[in-house]
């Protein structure tokens, strides 16, 4: 029997999931059949904005104008197919956003600047603006939904194998299996170390030295990831002249440095990776402020109704106040008073001592998490609600437009959450404004402990972008209605 059948049959046994060595390919049918409905229900509720905007701005829309609209919006799947999105395997989230924010601009720009150059009346200027305003968040949403239903019915991603079995190739596997959406699904690893052939790294086997790979039916297995350091003496060359996948990614040995926006440049024959600090530029902090200026001001308006239906409730159970103050380190390490919905008894602290003394694993999971599942300090009803939607989070927006804050950013820990942290990571993290929201909130939440924390933080300041706030908003929005995470 020939070595990939031999090796096909274990990834069978291996996994139990025939599907791991074959591609399911209607994947990408499926995202561009969720987009073109999407679009379209843009275009509805485009229609239906205008239409509500009648007595105000009236004008006469026809069905001719609906349907040219609806049929123009088909474009946009056509510039994302040619960018690679359908499936889209490997691009990260951040980056699909991006390009299809970008995408979904320059079409509805060049559809309204035609109508205008042209004086025509085939589009309405008014549905056209409305749509695209829908576009922007709508189609990534239902994407986000879609992919994530592919998932959960093992229909999503592509197999790929790793060339090596490392800390490198460790770290690929496991990031693979923690983040699906990527879709890289890790079906074997291979290395030239016979030690470690049959080993397993996180349920993955070391099938073989790195020349089997070669004998892989590359119409089932498309991608290789190589991780293998150079200093084991081999150069990328080499072993890339002998691999006839379709798709080869290198991963360098960079444990640390920031990988969002790195991009490659070639210094005349020799790779080079280039790494900006975005943070450290002053077009982008003043474009972070506007951002937040135009989101927060709109918010504190309509969020009025809520914080006083909050605080009627919250006087209701425990009385006043409504509202606290809370102490915590903004920028540059100065002190900022932050404001919030109270959610807890006014005698918590000496409920929470009481608590911890009487329960050590309570008092275990507070050391480690500064959190507990069962707080004994949170008002009930309103304390949990609050709590559970992050709406007592809410009264941040005017420590934003105070610019004690920032929308997006790392939250503002209190002195006792900081002093576990090491102070160079402090100040580090003192270099940006704390957010409303952030990588936390929206990865991990309470869910993650302090090595998570002090990562995802790192994460963002050093991959800090327009469309990385956008995004973080975005699955802010999504983490809230789900109320996942938070007690």
């Amino acid at each position: 029997m020939s070595f990939d059948l031999v090796l096909a049959k274990r990834l069978i046994e291996s996994r139990n999931l025939a599907r791991d060595i074959r591609e399911w390919r209607p994947a990408w049918l499926i995202i561009l059949l969720a987009d073109v409905l999407a679009l379209e229900m843009c275009v509805f509720l485009g229609y239906l904005t205008r239409l509500a905007l009648h007595p105000i701005w009236p004008i006469e829309i026809s069905a001719a104008q609906f349907s040219s609209i609806a049929v123009g919006v088909l474009a946009l799947p056509v510039a994302l197919h040619f960018m690679g999105m359908y499936p889209g395997y490997g691009i990260n989230p951040i980056l699909r956003l991006r390009q299809r924010v970008m995408a979904s601009f320059i079409l509805f720009g060049l559809l309204i600047a035609w109508n205008y150059l042209e004086r025509s009346d085939a589009l309405s200027r008014g549905i056209l603006v409305a749509t695209m305003l829908y576009a922007f968040i709508i189609p990534f949403l239902v994407e986000a939904v879609t992919r994530k239903a592919l998932i959960r019915l093992r229909l999503w991603g592509q197999p790929t194998v790793i060339l090596g079995a490392n800390d490198t190739a460790e770290n690929l596997v496991k990031l693979m299996l923690a983040r699906p959406e990527l879709g890289h699904i890790p079906v074997a690893l291979f290395d030239d170390n016979a030690a470690k052939w049959g080993q397993t790294v996180h349920g993955i086997e070391v099938l073989g030295p790195l020349a089997h790979a070669g004998a892989l039916d590359h119409t089932r297995i498309r991608t290789a990831i190589l991780a293998i350091p150079m200093e084991d003496g081999q150069s990328a060359a080499s072993i890339l002249d002998k691999l006839r996948f379709e798709n080869i990614i290198l991963v360098p040995r960079l444990f640390g440095i920031q990988s969002l926006w790195v991009s490659p440049i070639d210094l005349d024959g020799m790779v080079g990776l280039q790494v900006k600090n975005n943070l450290s530029l002053r077009h982008n902090i003043l474009v972070k402020r506007v951002l937040d200026y135009a989101i927060a001001l709109p918010a504190a308006i309509l969020s009025l109704p809520v914080l006083v239906f909050s605080a009627l409730w919250i006087m209701l159970v425990d009385g006043w106040p409504f509202f606290f103050t809370q102490e915590r380190r903004g920028l540059h390490g100065r002190t900022i008073s932050v404001f919030k919905l109270r959610t807890m008894y006014r005698d918590a602290e000496a409920r929470l001592e009481s608590h911890l003394a009487a329960n050590p694993e309570a008092r275990e999971e507070w050391q480690r998490f500064f959190k507990l599942k069962k707080d004994p300090r949170v008002l009930p009803g309103v304390g949990s609600f609050l709590r559970r939607t992050s709406l007592d989070e809410l009264p941040q927006i005017f420590n934003v437009l105070r610019g004690d804050m920032s929308l997006v950013g790392p939250r503002p820990f209190p002195e006792y959450h900081l002093a576990q942290f090491d102070r160079s990571f402090c100040e580090f993290r003192a270099t940006v404004a704390p957010g409303l929201t952030g990588m936390w909130q929206v990865s991990a939440r309470s869910d993650g402990d302090l090595v998570v924390q002090k990562s995802l933080d790192s994460y963002y300041i050093r991959n800090w972008s327009l469309w990385l706030d956008l995004y973080i908003l975005m699955r802010t929005i999504v983490t809230v209605v789900r109320g996942s995470g938070a007690y």
